[in-house]
């Protein structure tokens, strides 16, 4: 890693509600080169996300940079809808994200991402408050706006084989599941939950199971994120 070749890095930025991470990736060498991860306490609005952030900044001796190759902000919400591409109206957006959840227009921001494998678009909604410090922190420059769910579905469907069978895909990541339905490299479901225990995340997949009438018996139930065997979240779902 190398402060003075960050114009040939990318900066990739996964904010939640309660963490904060970015991995510096060289495109020269196609490798990531750096990784740092926060995790807020006492965070439960918007502005105190903002306080907290603002510490990062002032604090970082590169982070606030302005000279990346490119910037990407993903952010990981429930506020996404899966439109087929074929069907989707940019003046449409914000209708398609509220058939999911209801939500107040004028407190967001609205976007897309293509997502060509599955010929959809995942079309979302960021808080106007964080959009507007992230773009203002590195002015001047184009930030690219991504939904955590986005390339996560891209890659089930390009790194799963055809397979007559449903299965999940569980993406574990500060303190919320990301629970996908797929077969035959089609999604069937995909849904973002917040959880604060391990009983949690098995009520959630009980529930979507029994919703799509799988068999936990019989169905494959592959992990992904922040998850590891000795942990009591994977102890739970193996017993499962």
């Amino acid at each position: 890693f190398d402060t003075e070749a960050l114009s040939f890095y990318d900066l990739n930025i996964l904010l939640t509600n309660k963490e904060f991470s970015f991995l510096v990736f060289d495109t020269r060498s196609q490798k990531a080169l750096y990784l740092e991860h926060y995790t807020f306490s006492e965070v439960f609005s918007t502005n105190q996300l903002l306080v907290q952030l603002r510490a990062i900044y002032e604090n970082h001796h590169f982070l606030k940079a302005g000279y990346w190759k490119n910037i990407k902000l993903s952010c990981q919400n429930n506020k996404f809808s899966l439109i087929p591409s074929n069907l989707f109206v940019e003046e449409y957006i914000k209708e398609y994200v509220q058939l999911n959840v209801e939500i107040q227009n004028e407190n967001y921001f609205f976007f897309k991402n293509t997502i060509s494998a599955l010929h959809s678009e995942n079309c979302f909604a960021i808080d106007k408050n964080i959009k507007h410090w992230f773009t203002k922190s590195y002015y001047g420059r184009e930030l690219k706006f991504i939904h955590y769910t986005s390339p996560f579905l891209e890659g089930i469907i390009r790194n799963t084989i055809q397979d007559d069978e449903k299965n999940i895909y569980l993406n574990i990541y500060s303190k919320s599941i990301t629970i996908i339905i797929a077969e035959n490299q089609h999604i069937e479901y995909c849904n973002v939950f917040d959880y604060n225990s391990s009983d949690d995340l098995l009520y959630y997949l009980m529930f979507v199971m029994n919703e799509f009438g799988l068999n936990p018996n019989h169905t494959k139930v592959i992990l992904w994120g922040d998850i590891y065997q000795s942990s009591i979240q994977f102890s739970k779902l193996y017993k499962f």
